[in-house]
């Protein structure tokens, strides 16, 4: 059975969401999973055995993940619906040797997904920066998603250069020497001690939304060798750098 056709008819029961996620597990379907809280993602698949849902634990992931904490994961073919599951075992190994962590049978139905951005932790490229072409000044990015980032600065220069709900003009994201990404309707957010939140947006015409994109899938592969232990020596680099 398709996917898709799993959801046909979906009356959002909790008995209707145990048969989605046994499916799930038939099917060996892989599921993006996100710890709540945290900024850790990564693709696993799951199992159901007895009362619990068993989720294939990646080797790099370790203090994130405690007992009654929880994860959520988008449901494959039906994005806007995702799954909440509290975690009651963060850790066991099983005699294949792979490592596990359960999670209950969830008692609630599918719930709406939250329109989330996911961010992504660049402070590993110290060629990253957001540049304020008309002030003549650059900042280190720290973290980055697609419609937005968090810049390093001071309190003093945050309020100098970076007014909460002003737009800002000519502001550009730098990766490296030879890529510049041109950004739109950049507007801060919030002043948050050391950072600055800002909001962007990108064009949908020219280079610039392709690179990136480009960044965004580099910072996704990487996040995902990272925590399955696989993680190169030297961190990818961002596009255009050579």
């Amino acid at each position: 059975m398709a996917l898709k056709d799993i959801f046909q008819g979906f009356g959002g029961s909790a008995k209707e969401l145990a048969e989605v996620l046994a499916r799930l597990d038939s099917g060996k379907v892989p599921v993006r999973v996100e710890i709540e809280n945290t900024q850790t993602r990564f693709e696993s698949r799951l199992m159901i055995k007895k009362e619990s849902v068993v989720i294939l634990k990646p080797a790099g992931l370790k203090d994130e993940l405690e007992a009654g904490s929880h994860i959520r994961f988008k449901v494959p073919d039906n994005p806007a619906q995702e799954v909440r599951l509290e975690v009651t075992t963060p850790h066991l190994n099983l005699a294949s040797g792979h490592a596990v962590f359960l999670c209950k049978m969830p008692t609630a139905a599918l719930r709406p997904a939250k329109r989330r951005t996911e961010r992504y932790n660049v402070t590993r490229f110290k060629n990253v920066l957001l540049v304020l072409a008309k002030r003549g000044r650059h900042f280190r990015v720290v973290d980055v998603s697609l419609n937005g980032c968090k810049v390093s600065t001071t309190p003093a220069e945050a309020h100098a250069y970076f007014p909460l709900g002003e737009e800002l003009d000519f502001v550009q994201i730098t990766l490296g020497t030879k890529t510049k990404v041109d950004l739109e309707r950049v507007i801060p957010r919030a002043h948050l001690g050391q950072t600055v939140g800002c909001e962007f947006e990108v064009s949908a015409e020219g280079a610039s939304k392709g690179y990136l994109d480009q960044l965004i899938e580099t910072l996704e592969k990487a996040e995902t060798r990272n925590l399955r232990g696989t993680e190169p020596a030297q961190a990818p680099r961002p596009p255009g750098e050579a």
